[in-house]
């Protein structure tokens, strides 16, 4: 379960993003060629969007450590985990009774 989050995670919600002013870029090379720029100026800390690089790190960390568990400690493993990844995106607001069930089906 939490290995798809980590995949969704930098697919969907880490923009390339100028740290300086949180301007959005489609590649790389456009990234660097503005963090050159002399026209950057900083913004607001709410321009931010998405996940950065201090809640990834956070993350990542969190996701490393699964090897050499049996499968009911992996489970556990992930509860928790599923808990602490959701407070470090979502730091203000209240823990819910349980975690995501993946996959999620609507009733028709």
């Amino acid at each position: 379960m939490l290995p798809l989050c980590r995949d969704h995670f930098k697919a969907v919600h880490r923009p390339l993003q100028c740290e300086r002013c949180y301007a959005s870029f489609g590649d790389l090379k456009e990234l660097r060629a503005h963090r050159q720029s002399v026209g950057c100026e900083r913004e607001p800390d709410d321009m931010k969007e998405r996940i950065d690089d201090s809640q990834m790190d956070e993350i990542e960390q969190l996701l490393r450590v699964r090897r050499g568990l049996s499968s009911r400690e992996k489970e556990q493993h992930d509860t928790e985990n599923w808990f602490s990844i959701r407070a470090i995106l979502f730091p203000d607001t209240a823990k819910p009774d349980h975690p995501c069930r993946w996959p999620v089906t609507v009733a028709g």
